[in-house]
């Protein structure tokens, strides 16, 4: 694969984890050593806004991750989460990113006489099949790292 797309955030804040979940916007290509550097220098939202402006960087509109941080010594303290910082995403575009599009539930692909639980339980042992398979067979999408 090709250079596809990225992210950043700030995972620390006054020496603490951050402990949110995120909505991230995706930026064209890989970053270039100019756009590291500066994000090594500034705050990465104000970095992000900047970049944009000066067109070193290109969002790709309407394209985001989800990422959720946590500290994991602090688990105990951990709520559900009930709410998605989206400060990161382009202000003047935010519109495409929380757009909610139409979709089928996940009851609608469950095969007819199955269970909810248990096709859940099917798709994520596949799933982790999937993964063993893919190590054991020399990690060719590089999905472990050392």
């Amino acid at each position: 694969l090709q250079d596809q797309a990225w992210t950043a955030i700030n995972v620390f804040s006054l020496n603490y984890v951050c402990t949110q979940s995120f909505q991230l916007p995706l930026i064209e290509g890989a970053p270039s050593q100019e756009v590291l550097q500066e994000l090594a220098r500034t705050p990465v939202k104000q970095a992000l806004h900047e970049l944009a402006l000066e067109n070193k960087i290109r969002f790709i509109e309407g394209s985001s991750v989800f990422v959720r941080i946590s500290d994991a010594r602090r688990d105990e303290e951990l709520e559900a989460v009930v709410h998605t910082n989206t400060e990161y995403l382009p202000e003047d575009s935010s519109s495409f990113y929380t757009k909610k599009l139409p979709s089928n539930t996940f009851r609608t692909i469950i095969p007819k006489g199955k269970e909810t639980e248990a096709f859940q339980d099917t798709l994520a042992k596949r799933f982790r099949m999937l993964i063993e398979k893919l190590v054991e067979d020399g990690d060719p999408y590089r999905l472990t790292y050392n």
